[in-house]
């Protein structure tokens, strides 16, 4: 057993490089790997195309590119945060800003701590599920930024109705969120590991 005095501990742990971010790489490939397909990168640029106004124009409907001028360093980038649970009491992600103000920021919930006790294999497959999920919201995310001010849920959420997915009932923006993300996955990742 190694005993280390609180000094020591603090020593390593000052030491110890520290994941504060998201992997932007691996989301980037993930979503790479999600638009490259025909029905995704059609469903995401007609959602984006449909919801544009002319007051409120898309900025961006590849989402791949878009992903990339938002983590470029041109704009704020991808982080982790509790704005949502803070707010509301769930995890889910949220955008701040926008491209053209160059402020644009997805904020992806705050990694919930990782199982004790698994086995290899299952540790593999949680950091999988883990990094698979944050891809899908990072993308759902930029879906919102591609607006000139921003999409909302209940526009992407009509918008989405009216390519074929039963007419939205809502009551709130949750509710609109998970509505047009049912029609995102569809289209961008039908199945558990696609």
């Amino acid at each position: 057993m190694l005993l280390l005095t609180a000094r020591e501990l603090g020593h390593i742990i000052k030491n110890f490089p520290q994941n504060t971010g998201p992997n932007v790489d691996d989301l980037r490939s993930r979503i790479d790997k999600m638009v490259s397909k025909k029905p995704c990168a059609d469903f995401i640029m007609n959602l984006m195309k449909g919801t544009a106004t002319t007051n409120n124009p898309a900025e961006f409907t590849d989402a791949l590119k878009g992903f990339n001028e938002i983590t470029s360093s041109s704009q704020k980038g991808v982080v982790y945060g509790d704005t949502i649970i803070k707010t509301y009491g769930y995890a889910a992600g949220t955008v701040f800003g926008s491209v053209g103000t160059h402020t644009a920021q997805i904020e992806l919930p705050t990694p919930a701590p990782f199982p004790i006790g698994l086995s290899r294999r299952g540790a593999a497959e949680y950091s999988d599920d883990q990094a698979r999920i944050r891809a899908q919201t990072a993308l759902h995310e930029t879906i919102h930024l591609a607006g000139k001010y921003g999409f909302t849920d209940p526009a992407l959420a009509f918008t989405a109705a009216m390519r074929g997915v039963a007419r939205p009932k809502f009551d709130d923006v949750r509710d609109a969120s998970v509505y047009w993300h049912a029609a995102l996955q569809s289209a961008c990742f039908p199945t558990r590991r696609d």
